[in-house]
């Protein structure tokens, strides 16, 4: 059970990557796009995507036309720079708090400007101080960092995650769709000597792949031929694949082999809150020498079996993104 300081320290660690975002597009000169700032700060495109349209909709970042972002107000040097860095420092102590002055020699800037800064910040009720003088983070961050925060798929999905990697004894991996790619955000490595395991925030199409074909089949055919159109994929083999989702829909899972990795063999599941809606994918990954089809049948069973006893809320933060193409 994660304790209040965990809690915190958690909070604090996601507002921190908001204010290295925001730092980043204060700093670029230029507009960015998501995967350019997924890049920059080495995180998973969905997760950025969470991030940015949290400080789009509170009016901190512009989203352009070309879906590129940059600081509200443009890029002027000063804008930002100071409030973000002294919101970073107070992140950073958390409760224990810093003092104006630490703050002023640390940044090295004027006491003056400190104060103006953290004046602001108050107001808005970003910073709190208190009656020794010592600031800490404010309320308003968390109310920011609310939408980041609501329970998510990662955190719901992970004993599940576990228990199937023991059971199998192979891989557990959790997949959320970013346009026509899907993304790692979590992985349950198997304790077999030989295994195989994905990057967390590596990226692959939709078009092939077990856990591909599940999340294509939990979409309608119209956006499934969008994808796979956008793959150049021939249009003999967009047959083949629609008849290949007509299976996975039937069972309800689908199995690869060698298909996105030579060698391994993976068998996988959509992931459904409670009104029906895919939220991501959940496979298993393994060497294909040690699992014939028999077994990951039988594991594709497995997997749709448990996934069926999870009651996921409509809101939960999946990290994914269908719309727009991340």
């Amino acid at each position: 059970m994660a304790t209040a300081a965990s809690q915190t320290s958690y909070q604090l660690q996601t507002v921190s990557r908001a204010l290295e975002t925001m730092r980043l597009l204060e700093g670029a000169g230029s507009p960015l796009s998501q995967t350019e700032i997924a890049t920059a700060l080495g995180e998973p495109v969905p997760v950025v995507f969470r991030i940015l349209h949290t400080l789009e909709g509170h009016g901190f970042v512009n989203r352009r036309p070309d879906k590129r972002y940059s600081p509200r107000g443009g890029a002027e040097p000063d804008g930002l720079g100071l409030p973000l860095d002294i919101l970073k420092l107070l992140a950073t102590a958390g409760p224990r708090g810093v003092r104006s002055s630490e703050l002023a020699a640390r940044l090295r800037v004027e006491r003056a400007r400190i104060d103006e800064a953290l004046a602001a910040l108050a107001e808005r009720k970003l910073a709190s101080i208190s009656e020794q003088g010592v600031w800490t983070p404010g309320f308003g961050l968390l109310e920011l960092a609310r939408p980041l925060l609501r329970g998510s798929l990662r955190t719901a999905i992970r004993p599940l995650m576990e228990r199937l990697r023991d059971e199998s004894g192979e891989t557990a991996t959790l997949f959320v769709t970013s346009g026509r790619q899907q993304v790692v955000v979590d992985i349950a490595a198997s304790r077999e000597p030989l295994r195989y395991e994905l990057e967390i925030g590596r990226a692959f199409d939709l078009a092939s792949g077990a856990a591909g074909k599940a999340a294509l089949a939990a979409m309608d055919d119209l956006k499934i031929q969008q994808v796979l159109a956008e793959a150049a994929m021939p249009a003999d083999e967009q047959r083949r694949m629609m008849g290949q989702i007509a299976t996975v829909r039937a069972k309800g899972y689908a199995m690869s082999t060698g298909e996105r990795i030579e060698g391994a063999s993976a068998v996988a599941a959509v992931i459904r809150d409670e009104s029906g809606r895919a939220r991501g994918v959940m496979g298993l990954m393994m060497p294909a020498f040690r699992n014939p089809p028999d077994r990951l049948q039988h594991l594709g069973k497995v997997i749709v079996n448990q996934l069926s006893k999870l009651r996921l809320p409509e809101d939960m933060a999946s990290s994914e993104h269908n719309g727009d193409g991340l």
